[in-house]
């Protein structure tokens, strides 16, 4: 059950099942006093110890907790591990803020802080897991207090490699003493289902980094993601989870033959998928640029009025200028609606329907090719394993 990377990248997987009664484990690691190999930012998450080169698996698990409250569990059904020293890093660009992708919203605000820092460890996680408050030291308390019924979901993003895989604080996770304690917890007859996010064989590269398309914001030095963990994330962002279940999702994106009609079809969705996110976010960004400059971008698309104040002085402006931008550069379909506060900021800023027309014009005419370009080197790195 345990994954391991050769390049210190590790990887769990999976779709969270957000029906039911279930407790949730969100483990997190990779604190900057975790040492690694130097290496090539694409193959390794962190090249130093003691710096901001891990904010990814601290992104990744605030990012899913996002995901888990916007599918209903409440915070008593999540438990949260991590080391939590990068969101204030002296080194963020935006003290208290983490972003998992380009210009992403904030996925750090409202994380619980269940077990940080020292109390991130092996025995805490053992504890956890069995429901044993008894052998917990530091923490808040919180265990898989879990009955006959529940479904327990563990999504661990850290670094490891044969065998082991890192903890924010102390010894390392063994492989052996995972499977003990699994099996204690199926003996234990304290839940119906259980999933861990893991498995031996998957690798997973930094995404969003420096150099690499798609690139961070320039004041960020670091990878904002891992590609295996925002892609199963966001495509969670933009289907309705109670329809696609875990494993609709995991027999279209990885059980298909290799040469087969259904991986030809799992390629084209997954292709479809990231292109459209991709697209809607450049071009969002790129026309919000070429209205307003770079240095105002983030604070149009970020920009919330006080309490009180309408979204937008002008309705009928906001509805001309999404047209303007759906006719140049497609529909917003249900992830694009995000974006219809920027849009809405554009208007009260004075943005006129040509004015958003010709810009639109601007963004998405290098934007399509480019989009589809990129979805399709993930999806051949992803699918061709």
């Amino acid at each position: 059950m345990v994954s391991c990377g050769t390049q210190g990248a590790l990887l769990f997987f999976i779709i969270p099942l957000l029906i039911g009664s279930e407790k949730i484990i969100i483990r997190l690691g990779a604190s900057k006093e975790t040492e690694f190999i130097p290496g090539d930012i694409g193959s390794i998450h962190g090249k130093r110890y003691g710096q901001f080169w891990l904010l990814d698996p601290e992104a990744d698990v605030c990012h899913a907790y996002q995901i888990l409250r916007k599918g209903g569990l409440k915070d008593e059904k999540i438990i949260v591990f991590m080391y939590d020293d990068i969101a204030f890093d002296i080194n963020n660009p935006k003290p208290g803020v983490l972003i998992n992708k380009p210009n992403g919203n904030d996925v750090y605000h409202g994380v619980p802080k269940d077990y940080t820092g020292r109390n991130c460890t092996v025995d805490n996680f053992f504890a956890v897991i069995l429901g044993n408050k008894s052998a917990l030291t530091g923490g808040n308390g919180k265990v898989v207090d879990s009955a006959l019924d529940d479904h327990i979901f563990i999504y661990y993003s850290d670094h490891g490699s044969a065998g082991i895989v890192g903890m924010p604080f102390g010894e390392g996770l063994y492989a052996n003493d995972l499977i003990d304690i699994l099996k204690k917890k199926h003996d234990s007859k304290t839940y119906k289902k259980h999933v861990t996010a893991a498995n031996a064989v998957e690798n997973s590269w930094g995404t969003y980094c420096p150099g690499h398309y798609p690139t961070p914001p320039s004041e960020y030095d670091t990878c904002l993601g891992d590609l295996f963990s925002i892609s199963w994330m966001e495509d969670s962002d933009l289907h309705d989870l109670s329809k696609e279940t875990l494993k609709k999702q995991y027999q279209v994106y990885h059980k298909a033959p290799r040469g087969s009609k259904e991986k030809a079809e799992a390629r084209k969705k997954l292709r479809d998928i990231i292109s459209h996110t991709r697209h809607v976010d450049r071009s969002i960004n790129q026309t919000t640029t070429i209205l307003f400059g770079e240095e105002k971008t983030s604070e149009v698309l970020k920009m919330v009025r006080p309490s009180g104040q309408p979204l937008v002085d002008d309705w009928n402006c906001l509805k001309m200028l999404v047209k303007a931008y759906e006719k140049h550069c497609g529909q917003l379909t249900w992830y694009g609606k995000k974006y219809t506060r920027a849009i809405a900021n554009m208007c009260n800023a004075g943005v006129s329907a040509e004015q958003m027309m010709e810009a639109s014009i601007q963004a998405c005419f290098v934007d399509n090719t480019t989009a589809f370009n990129v979805a399709e080197s993930i999806v051949e790195k992803e699918m061709d394993k």
